[in-house]
């Protein structure tokens, strides 16, 4: 939904001009004389092959605007599957445009997750994932050779951010394309923070990537673990520091899978009962928790705009690694009807990224 109206944005504000005391006079002078700025921020959950979904919403911004997503939007930020749509619509061509639609995206997801999730079937299979992740990286990581090549982050057409869990010291690393630039040791190839952004418990091993320097190292995991929805990401990378700013923040799920969990069963479970269900708990919850704050936060000035899409999944729950085309094809079919269903509100917010 679009939400517009008053926020806490403007008590940010003055807490940082506050804040500016410590700086320059000069410093503080230019800051202060800046024009008002519209910031346009595109933010997608992480889903495994639910991906389909926001890729599939991004196709329709595309065909209905005539533009690649990459004029749509300044900045773009990513969890897990959502690193992958981040960085692949920022690969840019030999012209430097945008190399990959929404729709090429959509054909890796359709073609290419048999290769991604294969795994042996069976009992055999099943007794192997319990002891050690469900899927070979292999897959994956020729697929990201193949789509991504040697092209890094400071190479993005846009700015772009994209968390991971440094596995050594379990924190929050968050990849941006200004650190990318402003140094060679924070500069990574698009395909190894694509592995790393994706490397989630039980179905892939943590991934050990290097700068292109080679002058860090570091093993990484998933951050769709605790941030699934990295909105409140894609707020503080906007460096939104002035009340007059215009922030315009679409939000993109890969749909609500979680059922009801019963909670007089639930309070017997044991590790083994609880595995099923945590992570799609732990997901929908972090994700409804941030929706929230971000319709608080973004309501305190009427030039904001914050559009959620989402698709509810309780009837169809579909696996992070379901590859089964009927499946996949089903959830692009509910995703173009709830398109249908929200026009008059894409349409509304077409104008404002357009304008």
């Amino acid at each position: 939904m679009i939400g517009t109206g008053p926020s806490r944005r403007a008590m940010l504000a003055s807490g940082i001009a506050a804040g500016a005391a410590a700086m320059s006079g000069s410093d503080a002078v230019a800051q202060a004389a800046q024009a008002p700025r519209t910031v346009r921020v595109l933010c997608i959950d992480g889903g495994g092959m639910r991906g389909i979904v926001p890729a599939t919403f991004i196709d329709a911004l595309e065909t209905m605007s005539g533009k690649p997503v990459t004029e749509l939007f300044d900045l773009f930020v990513g969890s897990s599957t959502g690193a992958l749509l981040a960085l692949g619509l920022n690969v840019p061509d030999e012209k430097g445009k945008q190399k990959y639609s929404a729709r090429d995206i959509i054909k890796l997801y359709d073609d290419c997750g048999p290769i991604i999730f294969h795994k042996e079937r069976g009992l055999l299979g099943w007794v192997a994932g319990v002891f050690k992740p469900a899927y070979d990286p292999s897959g994956l990581e020729g697929l990201l050779a193949k789509y991504f090549g040697e092209t890094t982050l400071a190479e993005a057409i846009r700015h772009v951010a994209v968390p991971a869990i440094h596995l050594e010291d379990m924190r929050m690393e968050i990849f941006t394309r200004r650190a990318a630039q402003s140094s060679a040791d924070n500069n990574f190839s698009m395909r190894s923070l694509v592995r790393a952004a994706t490397a989630a418990p039980t179905f892939f091993p943590a991934a050990s990537i290097s700068s292109s320097n080679g002058a860090r190292l570091g093993t990484y995991l998933d951050a769709a673990t605790s941030t699934n929805n990295p909105a409140l990401i894609g707020l503080a990378e906007a460096g939104v520091v002035k009340a007059n700013d215009r922030v315009v923040m679409v939000s993109l799920g890969t749909g609500n899978i979680s059922k009801p969990i019963d909670a007089m069963r639930a309070r017997q479970w044991g590790e083994l009962g609880w595995v099923q269900a945590v992570f799609d708990l732990q997901n929908d919850a972090q994700s409804s928790y941030t929706e929230n704050v971000l319709k608080d936060f973004l309501i305190d000035s009427k030039r904001d705009t914050f559009f959620r899409f989402q698709i509810g999944l309780r009837d169809m729950p579909v696996a992070m690694d379901e590859t089964r085309k009927d499946h996949l094809d089903e959830l692009k079919e509910i995703t173009a009807t709830q398109v249908k269903r929200q026009l008059p509100e894409i349409n509304a917010l077409l104008a404002k990224l357009t304008a």
